[in-house]
C-alpha cells in the first residue's frame, strides 16, 4: 500500500506541468479511494476553496505574506484568489485607468490580459504572474520609499576587549584594550559615540547626530564629522556637515554604468551583455531607445550590444565601461558641504569650510568642482572623467590661495583604468606639482611640500587551471632627501577546490640623492593549503615559507572548525626562524553573543597568551539582546515561543528565551530577506511563515516579526460510519473554514489543535456523500502526543 500510495503522489507532482491527466482509482488498493474525486488532480495539485495564510509574490518579486480568500467560480476549476484592485496597486499594478475587470474573486486570467496566479499549496506561496506593461516601473535595488522603516527606539552598543600577557626572558607586561561604539535611537535621529579605554585612561573617538533628509537624498550630521572625499584629504572636524547619501538611490543611480543608446528600425529585440553575461534582454518599437539603469558587474569590461530586428538584421556593435571612482550616470549628482573646526594636533584649530558637486553628464563624461577654506587659506579643486573605448580617463587640479599673499602652488593628479575581454584590469595614478601652505594650515610644519607620486598595478584572471597574478609598481618622491622610495610586487595564487597556492614577491627600495644612503628590503613568500579529508573538509593544513631581511621562516599547521555550524576553530603551528623554533596554538568560539577567542605562544625568547572577545547588545522595549556584531542597520527577529530557532541568515544567533533575536546587519534602503529555520522548535509550536523581507533606514533597528503558533498536534485517525478508513487525499477543514490538513494512509493525518475538539469537516468530492463531519475524542498520549479518533457522519 505504501508503494502504491506514494506513487500515486508522485504522479500528483508530476502532473502539474501536464495540460490533463486522468488517474484511474483502481490503483488505490481497498476501496483505498472511496469516491475520491481524482478529477481534480488532472491538471496538478488541486487549489480548493478557502482561506490561505501564503506568501505572495508578483513576477518573482516578494510582497506581503497574508491570509487569502480562494473562491471556487466554476466547477471543478481551481479556486481563485480574491485581491482587490488596491492590493494589486500595492504591488506594483499601473493605477492609471486601464481594462480591467473590477471582479475581485474573478480568475486573474480574466481580469489582467494575459496574466495567471499560482498556489503551491505545500510551500503556501501564491505566485501573480503580470505582463510588464501593467506593472509600475520601479528602479531596481532599492525599494519603494513607502516601505523604509525607521526602526524602533533601542539602545545599542558594539563593544571589543583584548587582553594580552607576555613574559619575554626578564621582562614582563600585561595590557588590557577596551573599545566601545555606543548608540540611540530616537525616531529618525541617530545619535552616536565612540571611545576606547587603555591603560586607565579614556579616548574618545567621535560623538554626533545625524538624520537622513529623504527630499534631498542626503543626511546630514552635527559632531564629530569628517569632510572630503576622493578630490580633497579627509579631514576631522567638529561641526555640520550636510551631503548625498548614495544608499538612497537605486542601482542604476549608484556608481557609473554607461547608457545603451540605439536605433531599432522595426520591432526589435536588444540585448546586452558584459564578459558573455546577459545584462537586459528587452523588445522595442522602430525608433530610438534608452537603456539607463543596466546592473553592470565589477569595475568594468566593455558591453556588447546586439538588435534583433524583424526582418532578420542583427547589429552589433560595443559600448565602453570602466569604472572609475570619479565616473557618474549621466544625470546623477552627489554634492556635500560642511562647515567646523579642525580636530588637528595644532592648537589653534582654525575654522573649515568646505563645499564639493559632481555630476554626470553626456557621452560617458563626469565633472565635478569643490572648495576648502582654512583659516586664511583657500583651496579650489575642478576635474573630469570620461569613458573611451580604450579605457577610463580622469584629470583633476588642486590650486591653492593664501590670503594677502595670491598662488601659493597647484597639484594635478592623472588617473586611467582599462579591463580587457580577456579578463586583464590595467590601473595607473600619476600624481605632482608644488604647494606652499601658510602657517596655520594643515601640514603647518612644512614650509613647501612638493609631491610626485605613480603607481601602477596590473591584474590578470587566467584560465581555472592557471589562476590569477598580479603586478604593482610604486614610487614616491621625498622631498626632504630629494630622494625616492621604490616599491614592486609580484604575486601569483591558484584556487582548486578548497586548495590554495599563493606565492608574492616585493622588493622595496628607498634612496637619497643628498647622500649615499640607500636602503632596500626584500621579501618572498610561498603559502600552500591543503584539505584533509576533500574539497568539503572543514579540517586544512598549511605550511608557508618567507624569506627576508630578516631571514628565512618555515611554517607548518592545522587549522579548522568543529561543531554543527562551525561555530568552534582551532589552529596550532610550529614555525622555524633565526630566533629558533616557535609555537602557537588559538581555539575561537563564534555564538549568538558574540566572539570569543585564547591564543598562546611559546618560543625561545619567553611566552606570551592572548584574549580576546566582541559583541553587541542591543536594549529595546522587549528586553536586552545579544548580537554578534552590530552592523550600520540591524534587525530585531519576534518570534514568541519560538527559542532554539535558528536564524538562516546570521551564523550561531538562535531565538532566545524571550522570543528575540538579533540580525547583525542589513542593507539600508534595500529589501532584505530574512529567514527563520524552524529545526528544534518543541512539538507544539510552529510558525506561520519562515520568511520575511524588510527595508530599514541607515542606523535604524527594525522590528521583524514572525508569527507563531502555539497549539499541540495531534494525530487523528478517522473512521467513517461503515468503519472504512477516511478517503486517502481528503481535505480536512476547521469550524472556521480553514484548510487544516489532508488525510493521509490508514484514515489519519497529523493536525495542529487548540487544546479544544471542535467539529471537522472533511471533503473529497464535490459530489453528494462527499463530506463528513467528525468529532475527535481523545484516545490516548504516547511520548507528549496525543491521539484522537472519531467517526465521521
Amino acid at each position: 500500500m505504501v508503494g502504491v500510495a506514494g506513487m500515486f503522489m508522485s504522479c500528483m507532482v508530476c502532473a502539474q506541468d501536464a495540460r490533463s491527466v486522468q488517474f484511474d482509482a483502481g490503483f488505490l488498493p481497498d476501496g483505498l479511494a472511496m469516491g475520491l474525486d481524482l478529477s481534480r488532480y488532472a491538471h496538478g495539485n488541486p487549489v480548493l476553496p478557502g482561506v490561505y495564510d501564503v506568501d505572495i509574490w508578483m513576477n518573482d518579486e516578494w510582497q506581503v505574506r497574508r491570509a487569502v480568500r480562494f473562491v471556487e467560480r466554476y466547477t471543478g476549476n481551481d479556486a481563485s484568489p480574491c485581491l482587490s484592485r488596491a492590493e494589486l496597486e500595492s504591488f506594483g499594478l499601473v493605477r492609471k485607468e486601464r481594462s480591467f475587470a473590477e471582479d475581485d474573486c474573478a480568475p486573474l486570467s480574466e481580469r489582467i490580459p494575459q496574466s495567471s496566479s499560482r498556489l503551491d499549496v505545500a510551500e503556501q506561496r501564491l505566485d501573480i504572474e503580470v505582463p510588464q506593461a501593467w506593472l509600475v516601473r520601479r528602479p531596481r535595488g532599492v525599494a519603494p520609499r513607502e516601505q523604509w522603516k525607521d526602526g524602533v527606539t533601542a539602545a545599542l552598543l558594539a563593544w571589543r576587549a583584548n587582553f594580552h600577557q607576555s613574559a619575554l626572558r626578564h621582562r614582563s607586561s600585561r595590557s588590557l584594550f577596551l573599545t566601545g561604539d555606543a548608540g540611540l535611537n530616537l525616531g529618525r535621529y541617530r545619535f552616536r559615540h565612540a571611545g576606547s579605554w587603555s591603560q586607565g585612561e579614556y579616548r574618545q573617538g567621535h560623538t554626533f547626530v545625524e538624520r537622513a533628509v529623504d527630499r534631498l537624498q542626503a543626511r546630514w550630521r552635527a559632531g564629530d564629522v569628517i569632510l572630503g572625499d576622493d578630490l580633497l584629504e579627509p579631514v576631522l572636524v567638529r561641526g555640520v556637515r550636510l551631503a548625498s547619501d548614495v544608499r538612497m538611490r537605486p542601482d542604476a543611480g549608484d556608481g557609473y554604468a554607461p547608457q545603451v543608446r540605439g536605433v531599432a528600425a522595426t520591432h526589435a529585440r536588444v540585448t546586452v551583455s558584459q564578459g558573455g553575461r546577459l545584462l537586459r534582454e528587452l523588445s522595442v518599437p522602430p525608433g530610438a531607445f534608452v537603456i539607463d539603469d543596466l546592473g553592470v558587474a565589477g569595475r568594468g569590461g566593455d558591453l556588447s550590444v546586439e538588435i534583433a530586428e524583424a526582418d532578420g538584421r542583427r547589429i552589433r556593435y560595443r559600448v565602453p565601461y570602466f569604472s572609475l571612482p570619479l565616473l557618474m550616470r549621466e544625470g546623477a549628482t552627489r554634492y556635500s558641504m560642511g562647515v567646523g573646526r579642525w580636530r588637528g594636533g595644532s592648537f589653534r584649530q582654525p575654522w573649515l569650510l568646505e563645499a564639493a558637486w559632481r555630476r554626470g553628464v553626456r557621452h560617458g563624461w563626469t565633472v565635478q568642482a569643490a572648495q576648502r577654506v582654512i583659516g586664511s587659506d583657500t583651496w579650489l579643486v575642478g576635474g573630469a572623467a570620461v569613458d573611451t573605448l580604450v579605457g577610463a580617463f580622469s584629470a583633476d587640479v588642486t590650486h591653492a590661495l593664501a590670503r594677502g599673499a595670491g598662488p601659493v602652488g597647484t597639484l594635478w593628479r592623472l588617473r586611467y583604468g582599462h579591463r580587457s575581454d580577456r579578463g586583464g584590469v590595467l590601473s595607473a595614478t600619476v600624481s605632482g606639482g608644488a604647494q606652499r601652505m601658510a602657517a596655520g594650515a594643515m601640514n603647518a610644519d612644512r614650509s613647501r611640500a612638493r609631491q610626485r607620486r605613480a603607481d601602477i598595478s596590473y591584474q590578470h584572471m587566467l584560465d581555472e587551471a592557471g589562476g590569477s597574478f598580479g603586478l604593482a609598481f610604486g614610487y614616491t618622491h621625498l622631498p626632504d632627501s630629494g630622494g625616492g622610495e621604490w616599491d614592486q610586487a609580484l604575486s601569483w595564487s591558484h584556487v582548486k577546490g578548497a586548495a590554495v597556492v599563493d606565492v608574492s614577491l616585493r622588493r622595496s627600495l628607498r634612496t637619497a640623492s643628498r647622500s649615499s644612503d640607500r636602503a632596500s628590503e626584500n621579501t618572498a613568500q610561498v603559502t600552500i593549503s591543503l584539505p584533509l579529508d576533500g574539497e568539503r573538509s572543514r579540517v586544512a593544513s598549511q605550511a608557508a615559507l618567507r624569506m627576508g631581511p630578516d631571514g628565512k621562516q618555515l611554517r607548518a599547521g592545522l587549522l579548522g572548525s568543529a561543531g554543527s555550524e562551525g561555530a568552534w576553530g582551532y589552529a596550532a603551528s610550529a614555525a622555524t626562524h633565526a630566533g629558533g623554533p616557535r609555537l602557537d596554538a588559538s581555539v575561537s568560539r563564534s555564538s549568538g553573543g558574540g566572539d570569543l577567542s585564547v591564543a598562546v605562544e611559546r618560543s625561545r625568547v619567553g611566552r606570551a597568551a592572548s584574549m580576546s572577545a566582541s559583541g553587541g547588545i542591543v536594549a529595546h522595549a522587549g528586553g536586552i539582546t545579544l548580537a554578534p556584531f552590530l552592523g550600520n542597520a540591524s534587525g530585531l527577529v519576534q518570534a514568541r515561543h519560538a527559542r532554539g530557532a535558528r536564524l538562516a541568515s546570521a551564523t550561531s544567533v538562535h531565538v532566545d528565551r524571550r522570543g528575540y533575536a538579533i540580525v547583525p546587519s542589513l542593507a539600508p534602503y534595500r529589501w532584505n530577506s530574512v529567514d527563520i529555520d524552524p529545526t528544534g522548535l518543541p512539538l507544539g509550536v510552529s510558525l506561520a511563515s519562515t520568511h520575511a523581507r524588510v527595508v530599514p533606514t541607515a542606523g535604524a533597528v527594525v522590528v521583524i516579526p514572525f508569527e507563531t503558533d502555539e497549539h499541540a498536534t495531534i494525530l487523528l485517525t478517522g473512521r467513517r460510519s461503515d468503519g472504512a478508513p477516511l478517503p486517502f487525499g481528503a481535505e480536512v477543514v476547521d469550524d472556521q473554514g480553514r484548510s487544516i490538513g489532508v488525510i493521509g494512509q490508514g484514515g489519519r493525518s497529523f493536525l495542529r489543535s487548540d487544546g479544544g475538539t471542535p467539529t471537522l469537516r472533511v471533503r473529497w468530492s464535490d459530489q453528494a456523500g462527499g463530506v463528513c463531519e467528525l468529532r475527535p475524542t481523545l484516545a490516548g498520549e504516547r511520548a507528549g502526543l496525543k491521539h484522537y479518533e472519531g467517526v465521521c457522519r
